[in-house]
Parts: C-alpha cells; structure tokens; sequence
C-alpha cells in the first residue's frame, strides 16, 4: 500500500483515470483512498500483533497435565 500511495502520486494517464474514479465515489483522489487503505491494514496488522501476544501469554499461564508413569 506504501507503494500505490507513493505511485498514485504520479502525473500520468493512468492515475488521472483512477483520480476520476475515487472522486465520483467521494473521495478527493485515489492518493486519498490508499493513504486511507493504509492506515486501515496498519491497524489491523497492530492489533493481530496485540492478539497474538496476548494468547501467547494466555497459553503460558495454562498448566500441562503430566502423563501418569
């Protein structure tokens, strides 16, 4: 997403289309639309972060059972 936000940027046919097309569905450019793309799969990614340590801790707290001799 880094990238299309960097390449949106560019003065080309190409991003004219696709400036058009955001605008007719409310946004000001597609520059907008994948900055807001971005910022959107960054906390995602956190919070699968966040999650992930929190069950590791969890698994940590969970006693194993010791298999009889």
């Amino acid at each position: 997403m880094k990238e299309a936000v960097r390449f949106s940027k560019y003065d080309n046919d190409d991003n004219k289309y696709w400036n058009s097309h955001y605008k007719k569905i409310g946004y000001s450019s597609a520059t907008e639309f994948y900055e807001g793309e971005l910022a959107s799969m960054t906390r995602l990614l956190n919070y699968r972060k966040e999650s992930a340590t929190d069950k590791d801790s969890k698994l940590e707290d969970i006693k194993r059972r010791e298999k009889p001799s």
